[in-house]
């Protein structure tokens, strides 16, 4: 991203977002860019900063090119991390290769190392689930914890393309249902409220009365972009090169953007393809799940989201686990 695009993307975020402006450097691979890049990204960040305002930065890479400097680096400038880990080194380098083909997990380990030696704090990690890795959810937990990793999350690859033909690393909908009903499983067996699973974290707070933490489960697709090196800002993630979906360009600042034509058309097709959702007695809880996973129909001729059945299994599970919990608590103090 040119030096011009980047101090005008910032400018324009901080002033738009006067109490907290949140920053997601996201690639390709971001680390790329070098931290030469970054450290710019930080000084221009603190030249626009208001007062009082909270001005956050995160940054999600495969952990290949990671080295002391970039960890010091991230730990001196408070950056949130994610690290793109497939699970043990036999599941992770199916998909994971290099330009070379070779493997890339040894790499990856290191990297995670070197994050807990230097004591970076503010680091997980993001698994995508592929039709290879998601019958081994307890290997692949185990092999996380056994190298100390606690935060977690697991993202299932896009389903289907746009003609709605599954893609062919995608699991199917029910092996991913149970693969997130087995972590689940093994997570709350280990009891260990240090351990971190961002999807189960705001289910349950959203069960339990609070709110669904989680983007995903939000409902509120509109609230994010994406901003491309040259400055044109599109929906989140997966329509960025569909210039349909084209906003304008940070340049003009958001305020256009957000009363654009393209971003209005965009807020209507969220609604549209949730149309079959609202009387699913779990659409309180996914709002419809994430747009990006909309490209079958259903019997009626509605969107449906490819991994639909996944998130109703998972819903139905969690719900079922609390109920059991929440059933001994009371017979316990009975008892009492």
């Amino acid at each position: 991203m040119p030096q011009a695009v980047l101090q005008k993307l910032i400018e324009e975020t901080i002033k738009a977002n006067p109490k907290c402006a949140e920053f997601d450097w996201l690639g390709g691979e971001p680390t790329l860019a070098g931290v030469d890049f970054f450290d710019e990204v930080v000084s221009i960040q603190s030249h626009y900063r208001l007062p009082n305002q909270v001005v956050t930065n995160k940054l999600q890479t495969n952990g290949t090119m990671l080295n002391e400097r970039w960890v010091k680096f991230l730990i001196a400038n408070d950056f949130h991390l994610g690290i793109s880990i497939d699970g043990p080194p036999e599941l992770h380098d199916i998909y994971r290769r290099d330009n070379g083909d070779n493997p890339t997990a040894l790499k990856v380990l290191n990297s995670i190392k070197l994050l807990q030696e230097l004591g970076h704090k503010r680091w997980g990690t993001i698994t995508v689930i592929t039709d290879q890795n998601v019958d081994y959810p307890e290997v692949i937990y185990n092999f996380f914890r056994s190298v100390g990793i606690t935060k977690m999350a697991f993202n299932p690859t896009k389903g289907t393309n746009e003609s709605g033909k599954q893609i062919a690393i995608a699991p199917s909908p029910t092996a991913y249902g149970n693969f997130m009903c087995r972590i689940f499983d093994r997570w709350c067996n280990e009891d260990n409220p240090e351990i971190v699973i961002r999807q189960f974290h705001s289910i349950m707070q959203g069960f339990l009365g609070g709110k669904y933490r989680l983007c995903t489960f939000s409902g509120q697709c509109q609230q994010f972009f994406s901003v491309n090196y040259n400055g044109d800002a599109y929906p989140c993630e997966d329509d960025h090169l569909d210039e349909r979906w084209c906003f304008g360009n940070v340049s003009q600042g958001w305020k256009p953007i957000i009363e654009s034509e393209a971003y209005l058309r965009y807020i209507e097709r969220i609604g549209d393809i949730r149309n079959g959702c609202t009387s699913c007695k779990w659409y309180d809880a996914c709002q419809g799940g994430c747009t990006r996973y909309y490209s079958i129909f259903d019997a009626h001729g509605n969107h449906k989201n490819y991994y639909c059945e996944a998130e109703k299994q998972l819903f139905s599970h969690i719900k079922q686990r609390l109920e059991l919990f929440q059933d001994s608590l009371v017979n316990k103090a009975g008892v009492n």
